[in-house]
C-alpha cells in the first residue's frame, strides 16, 4: 500500500516561522523514535521557498530522520505573516485558484511530501449546487495537476464537515483527495453505539470507492472547535477528562487506515514567550505526565506496526458477559481493543493478555485485568485452533 494509506501523522499545533522550525528540527529524530512516520506543520509565512525560508532545510532534516512532511497551504497576501499560535484562515478554493496552485507548487519545490488545505469552506453564494460543485472540482483538479508534475508519492489532503452526509460522500466520490478528513470523530458522543456507528459510517463511505480512512479525533487547538465541528455543544471531548483523551488516542491508533495524533497529547509541549509570540519553545517529555504519554504512544505505535493494525480487518464483538452495554470491544487483526466508556470498572478475563493501556489497568485476584472508566486497553488474544473437519457435527 502507498505510505499515505497507513501513515501515523504527528499533528503540530500553531504556526512555525524559521526560528520555530530550527528548534523543531532538533526534535525530529525523537519524534520518529516515538513511532511517527509523518509530520503536519503550518508555516507562519505563506512564502515557503527561497533563501529566506528554512522550510527546505527542515524538510531535508525530516527526511534524514525518516519522517515525511505535510505542509498546510493557506491564502494570504505575499509578505503577510501570521503570529503564532494563531490559526491560518479557512480556505475557499474557488476564491483564488491561481494563488492556491502557486502556493502548492512552491511547497512541493521545497521538498514536502504533501500539502494540506485545512478545513475547506464550501461557498454559499453560488447560484446552485451544480455550479458550486463544478467550481470546487475545478479547483481540486488544478491542485492535483501541480502534484502530478512531481511524483506519485506527493499527496493532497483536506477536511470537510461530516454533515450533510450526502454532500461529504459526493466530494469523496467526485473530487480526489488522498486524505479527505471529516468531523465524524469530533462529533461522536461518548457512547458505545454512537462510536460504532461513526466508525462504520467512515468505512462505508470510503470502502466502496477503494479509499483508506484517515482518522482525526482531536483538535490541535481547542479554540478551533467552532470551525472543525458541526456543533460546539456535542462530541466525546465535551467536558472530557485527560484520561478520556488518552483513551481516544490509543483507540484511534488501533483503527485501520491512517491516524492524525495531536502533538500536545502524545507527550509534546509548546510555549510561546510573551515577548515574542513567534519564537516557540518545543519539548517532548517535559513533565512526568508528558513522559507517561510519550512512552505510551511509543509502545502503541510499535505494536501497531508490528501487528499490521493499519491494514488489518476489523470486527465489533458482541455478547461478551464481562463487557457491559457501555464497553466497545473490537478485534483488529489478532489484537482485541477494549474501550471502557462506562462509569465503572470492568474486569477482562485472564485469557486475554494485556499489551497496551491508556491509563489505569491492574491485575485482579486470580488473573485478568481491571480497567478503569475512560480507559482503552489492547489485548493479545489466544490463537484460534481450528476444529478437525473429521469432528464436525453431523446432521
Amino acid at each position: 500500500m502507498s505510505w499515505w494509506q497507513t501513515t501515523v501523522i504527528c499533528d503540530m499545533p500553531g504556526l512555525w516561522d524559521n526560528s520555530g522550525l530550527r528548534k523543531l528540527s532538533e526534535l525530529l529524530p525523537e519524534i520518529a523514535n516515538l513511532g511517527f512516520e509523518s509530520l503536519l506543520i503550518r508555516p507562519a509565512n505563506p512564502i515557503v521557498e527561497g533563501e529566506t525560508s528554512f522550510l527546505p532545510d527542515f524538510v531535508a532534516a525530516a527526511h534524514r530522520a525518516g519522517l515525511r512532511v505535510i505542509v498546510r497551504v493557506f491564502i494570504l497576501p505575499e509578505g503577510s505573516v501570521l503570529e503564532a499560535p494563531d490559526s491560518p484562515p479557512l480556505v475557499q478554493l474557488e476564491d483564488d485558484v491561481a494563488l492556491v496552485t502557486e502556493r502548492i507548487r512552491t511547497a512541493l519545490e521545497a521538498g514536502v511530501d504533501g500539502v494540506d488545505l485545512g478545513t475547506i469552506e464550501l461557498p454559499g453564494e453560488l447560484v446552485d449546487d451544480s455550479e458550486r460543485s463544478r467550481a470546487f472540482s475545478s479547483a481540486v483538479n488544478f491542485a492535483l495537476a501541480e502534484l502530478a508534475g512531481f511524483d506519485d508519492d506527493r499527496i493532497l489532503t483536506a477536511a470537510l464537515p461530516a454533515e450533510p452526509e450526502e454532500e461529504f460522500t459526493r466530494h469523496l466520490r467526485e473530487d480526489w483527495f488522498h486524505h479527505l478528513r471529516s468531523s465524524v470523530m469530533f462529533d461522536v458522543e461518548w457512547r458505545r453505539d454512537d462510536m460504532r456507528q461513526a466508525i462504520t459510517r467512515a468505512f462505508s463511505q470510503r470502502d466502496s470507492l477503494g479509499l483508506s480512512t484517515p482518522w482525526r479525533h482531536a483538535l490541535v487547538r481547542p479554540q478551533a472547535a467552532q470551525t472543525a465541528r458541526t456543533s460546539a455543544d456535542t462530541g466525546w471531548a465535551r467536558g472530557a477528562s485527560p484520561e478520556r483523551h488518552l483513551a481516544m488516542n490509543l483507540f484511534v491508533c488501533a483503527l485501520p487506515g491512517s491516524a492524525y495524533l495531536p502533538f500536545l497529547q502524545v507527550g509534546g509541549s509548546t510555549h510561546y514567550p510573551v515577548e515574542n509570540r513567534s519564537a516557540v519553545d518545543v519539548h517532548i517529555g517535559a513533565t512526568e505526565q508528558d513522559q507517561f504519554n510519550s512512552q505510551g504512544i511509543a509502545q502503541a505505535l510499535h505494536i501497531r506496526k508490528e501487528q499490521g493494525l493499519a491494514v488489518s480487518p476489523l470486527a465489533f464483538i458482541d455478547g461478551l458477559p464481562w463487557a457491559g452495554d457501555d464497553t466497545l470491544v473490537m478485534l483488529v487483526g489478532h489484537t482485541m481493543v477494549v474501550l471502557n466508556m462506562s462509569e465503572r470498572r470492568i474486569s477482562v478475563p485472564r485469557s486475554y493478555w494485556l499489551i497496551a493501556s491508556s491509563g489505569e489497568a491492574g491485575t485482579i485476584p486470580g488473573g485478568g485485568t481491571s480497567m478503569a472508566p475512560d480507559t482503552c486497553c489492547w489485548f493479545q488474544t489466544a490463537d484460534l485452533q481450528p476444529t478437525d473437519p473429521g469432528n464436525y457435527p453431523r446432521q
